[in-house]
């Protein structure tokens, strides 16, 4: 009888090991239910959101245009791509967070507005080198 206890329970850990296991489906169905109300933007519409905008001392998100989309890459991280969500307001496809573009009165971006993780942060927009 304890054998047969010990192999239920492995049996159930394994199972519910398994469904903590990323599913590649899973991901595809949140990125198409993100991407559903998405903005096409231009190149050109998204140029002026390209810079850095600084989050804290030594830690920038970088924004760029590649290949036609906007993209999001933080110091020392990978770079992933932004969804347009109208307004001004972009999501990554890879993880939630929203990012909000400010402008000033002439209508340039100056800061962005981070949202992630129950956080807000307000990052300037600052001169970087290529």
């Amino acid at each position: 009888m304890k054998n047969f206890l010990t192999i239920i329970a492995c049996v159930f850990i394994g199972f519910s090991m398994q469904a903590q296991t990323p599913d590649a489906g899973l991901h595809k169905a949140i990125v198409a239910a993100k991407t559903k109300d998405a903005v096409k933007l231009t190149p050109e519409q998204l140029e002026p959101y390209v810079g850095g905008y600084e989050i804290q001392p030594g830690f920038v998100l970088n924004i760029f245009v590649k290949n036609g989309v906007l993209m999001s890459q933080a110091t020392n991280q990978d770079a992933f791509e932004m969804i347009a969500k109208g307004n001004h307001k972009f999501m990554p496809v890879a993880f939630p967070a929203n990012l909000t573009f400010i402008a000033d009165e002439n209508g340039n971006f100056t800061s962005m507005l981070l949202e992630q993780g129950g956080q807000e942060m307000e990052a300037k927009k600052i001169e970087t080198k290529e």
